[in-house]
């Protein structure tokens, strides 16, 4: 909004006579431009009226019943001309509606045209206070306006572009951002600027693609696409789709993320003009040939040109500059290194103290034997002190491994689920403490999930904590779960 519009408002002339009404809720619609201000309502269809960021005083309209594309038009390239073409027409829908007929038809309408007592009050103060005369040839003056104006420069917010909202909604620009996700971004950073790469590579038996990244104020942004065949994804589906609605054990979890051909982790590092960049956040996403619904995997299978019959894993990963500024990129490696992923062994059982027990996981062998196994109680007092009672009943497991694994390797876990809270019926008082080990609830919505225990061990001792329960738990079934990786890192030179 300009000085002249400010100006105008001062004067308190209400264009409501002249159909534009002003409003307290400016909510707009989908096909509202961004940055729009809106100065009035036609009162019908949600016709409005507005200012655009980045076009000065110049007046739109917005129909949002107009057939798709057309849903904004310029009328007036200032404010003053939008105020001397009411003059000459005497009521904004006239303006609106001009792109319709030809020269002919407009003026024969405007000359039909009936304004009631008000309009010409109003008009002849607009004439009056700001000093202006009826716009010679109006129509003219809008089709070459129109005709001149370049409309891919109007931007609009994310809702012109669901289908949801806007049933003819077109497909989305393309913009990557530093702040953002694949999903979309908030805030005011400027979209990267895109550097076609266009590199593919082989990397934990995969077939991978580096099509761009993006230099952006803050750092760079890599797109990573992993491609599986479809037929691999749709015998995974097969044999979990109808276990996916029941509800699996954490166990049954593992085994599915396992078998599962969309679903790899991996740490990148970016090396730029020698200088190591490390991630800072990513997002990710999956496309399936069999169910393509998602429209942001649609969207960027097309503005990459991927091959639809494969589906594909997504990944956007940020990585902040190293030097603080964005510098010009005459070098870029790239560093694939695998996550260790989660291997689960079989079940198995303890009755006690002295217990081996061969584990089975799959390429490994180790051998627990059990040095102490004792039923504990947690101190209720280590519990949040609301109005629900927590489970506190478990099971402590010391045991040693042969052969040692590394540090966090292998782990020992309950397989059943941990009781969940309930309303507490009687005041609690504490129970005894857990000797000498230091035990932490993970919670949940629904309560605690897990318990992690430190507990004294010696070099070649490790601790296991069943699930807490209300009532010390029998027969208790435990499964190892070893971290493995195998595939080496790999370095690719993109630039």
């Amino acid at each position: 909004m300009g000085k002249y519009y400010n100006k105008f408002v001062g004067k308190n002339i209400d264009l409501a006579p002249l159909g534009i009404e002003r409003r307290e809720d400016n909510s707009p619609y989908f096909c509202t431009p961004k940055g729009a201000s809106i100065i009035g309502w036609a009162g019908v269809d949600g016709i409005h009226y507005c200012f655009v960021r980045g076009f000065g005083e110049m007046v739109f309209a917005v129909n949002p019943m107009e057939i798709a594309p057309n849903y904004v038009r310029p009328l007036a390239g200032s404010f003053e001309d939008f105020l001397r073409l009411l003059l000459a027409c005497k009521d904004a829908n006239i303006l609106e509606q001009a792109r319709r007929w030809k020269s002919e038809e407009f003026y024969e309408m405007l000359g039909g045209s009936i304004s009631a007592q008000s309009a010409y009050e109003t008009l002849d103060r607009i004439a009056e206070t700001m000093h202006l005369t009826p716009m010679e040839k109006p129509w003219e003056y809008m089709k070459e306006l129109q005709d001149s104006f370049d409309y891919s420069k109007i931007k609009y917010t994310e809702d012109f572009y669901d289908p949801e909202l806007n049933e003819n909604a077109p497909a989305e620009e393309w913009a990557v951002y530093f702040d953002g996700t694949i999903y979309g971004h908030s805030g005011r950073d400027k979209a990267g600027v895109e550097i076609s790469v266009e590199k593919e590579f082989q990397f934990a038996d995969h077939t991978w693609l580096v099509p761009a990244v993006y230099s952006c104020a803050k750092g760079l942004v890599v797109d990573f696409c992993m491609q599986v065949d479809a037929e691999d994804f749709q015998c995974f589906w097969n044999k979990w789709s109808d276990r996916y609605s029941e509800r699996l054990n954490h166990r049954e979890r593992l085994l599915a993320e396992l078998e599962n051909p969309l679903l790899f982790e991996f740490e990148p590092q970016v090396t730029v003009n020698g200088k190591v960049l490390k991630r800072r956040n990513s997002s990710g996403i999956c496309y399936i040939p069999s169910d393509p619904s998602e429209p942001e995997t649609r969207f960027i299978v097309e503005h990459y040109h991927l091959d639809s019959s494969f589906a594909w894993s997504f990944s956007r990963v940020c990585f902040p500059w190293a030097t603080g500024r964005r510098p010009e990129i005459k070098s870029l490696e790239l560093t694939m290194t695998q996550e260790p992923v989660r291997v689960p062994g079989e079940v198995f059982e303890v009755s006690g103290l002295g217990d081996q027990i061969d584990l089975k996981i799959p390429e490994n062998s180790f051998t627990l034997t059990v040095k102490d196994y004792e039923p504990q109680v947690l101190d209720a007092s280590m519990l949040s002190p609301d109005n629900m009672e927590y489970p506190t009943c478990y099971t402590m497991m010391i045991y040693t491994l042969s052969p040692k694994p590394e540090e966090g390797q292998l782990y020992i876990q309950d397989l059943s689920e941990c009781d969940q809270p309930r309303p507490k019926e009687t005041e609690h008082t504490a129970f005894g403490s857990c000797e000498a080990a230091a035990i932490s609830i993970i919670g949940g919505a629904d309560g605690p999930t897990a318990m992690i225990v430190g507990a004294p061990q010696t070099e070649h001792e490790f601790a296991a904590c069943s699930a807490p329960h209300f009532e010390p738990a029998k027969g208790i079934q435990w499964y190892p779960i070893l971290h493995v990786t195998k595939y080496e890192p790999d370095t690719i030179t993109l630039i």
